[in-house]
Parts: structure tokens; sequence; C-alpha cells
């Protein structure tokens, strides 16, 4: 491997400026300088934490949640949810992959995919439950349901993979892979949004 020349380093941040720059404009694969705009991972991390405050909101929400309150506490969140996800799922969506053409892909469609989703956070709920109770049964060493919501990266991980393969299932492409590539990173544990996986699933 040649060495580079130190006589052909940029001298001032002008001269760095100017090359990088450049460098945007020439054939690339970590170039994205196209008409669509990609989703944003830092947003779609916030969804994905306020997706889980929903389903865990005993748990996870800095607020108490009291009995007869939830349609107050839970609606407000999953507004803001269904609005940052609409955007983000209009972006995935639309943005042009290597050089595709355009998507005609709507906003009033992301929003129809946003309600989808947010549809399947009862049922979501349930298989949760059974994951827990997989947890629970499985771990001689948990002592409680909390335990397992609050400390297992096992569950973490789980609950992340069964979020973001709801929006798999509805075809939308890069957020879940964020969701679940965020998961690996903090857990250790590596599932694929695509992955199908049955009830009652402890790691």
């Amino acid at each position: 491997m040649t060495e580079p020349n130190p006589a052909s380093h940029p001298r001032t941040l002008t001269e760095v400026v100017t090359r990088l720059s450049a460098s945007y404009y020439e054939e690339s694969v970590i170039n994205h300088l196209g008409e669509g705009t990609l989703p944003s991972r830092a947003a779609t991390l916030a969804i994905l934490t306020d997706v889980k405050d929903v389903l865990f909101p005993d748990h996870r929400l800095e607020r108490r949640v009291r009995s007869g309150q939830t349609g107050y506490i839970i609606g407000g969140i999953l507004e803001k949810i269904h609005s940052d996800l609409r955007q983000q799922i209009f972006q995935a969506r639309t943005y042009d992959y290597a050089g595709a053409p355009p998507s005609p892909f709507t906003l009033e469609q992301a929003d129809n995919d946003a309600l989808a989703f947010l549809a399947r956070l009862p049922d979501l709920r349930s298989m949760l439950q059974l994951d827990v109770q997989a947890a629970m049964d499985g771990d001689p060493a948990a002592h409680s349901f909390e335990e397992i919501i609050f400390c297992y990266p096992g569950f973490e991980a789980v609950g992340t993979y069964r979020i973001a393969h709801e929006l798999h299932r509805l075809g939308v492409p890069l957020l879940p892979r964020i969701m679940c590539e965020a998961a690996h990173s903090f857990t250790g544990c590596d599932i694929h949004p695509g992955a199908a996986i049955g009830k009652s699933f402890f790691i």
C-alpha cells in the first residue's frame, strides 16, 4: 500500500473543506445527496422509547399512571408517536435507494401505515406479557415481573424485536433495522426484525 505524500496534505482549514466537499460529489457508496431525505436515527429511537412507554406505562414513564388517567396520558404519547412515525415512514419509503427513481408513496399512505402500526399495540402487549411470563418460568433467578422488565437485557432485545417486527410486517424499510441494531448494541442480543418468533420467547 502506498503511503500518502505529506506534501499533498491540506495545510489550511479552507483546503480541508474544499477537498472534503469535492469528495461528496465523487462516485461513492457512502454519499447520499439525492432528492429524498433519509430517515433520522435519533427520531426513530425516540419513537421506540415512546412506544415502550405506552406498552409498559407503570414501568417506563416517569409520571405515575393512575387508574382513570391512562386515556389522557397515553393518548398524548400516542398522538406524538403517530406524528413522528408518519414522518419517518414517509422518509424511509421515499428516499432514493442506490439511485432508484423516487417512490410515488405519499404522506397519506405513511399516515395509514403509522395508524396500522398503532392498532397492533394492544396485541403486542399481550405477546410481551407471554414473553415476561416465559422469562419468569424459565429463569429461577427471576424474583418478579418488574425485575425482568427493568433489568433483563434479553427481554429488552425481545421487546425491541417485537416492535420492529410489526414495522417490518408493514414493509417499512430501514426503521426496523435501526431499532434492532440499537438493541443489539445495548444488549448483545442480535435479532433480525424479519425473524419469525412465536409466543412465549425468552433469551
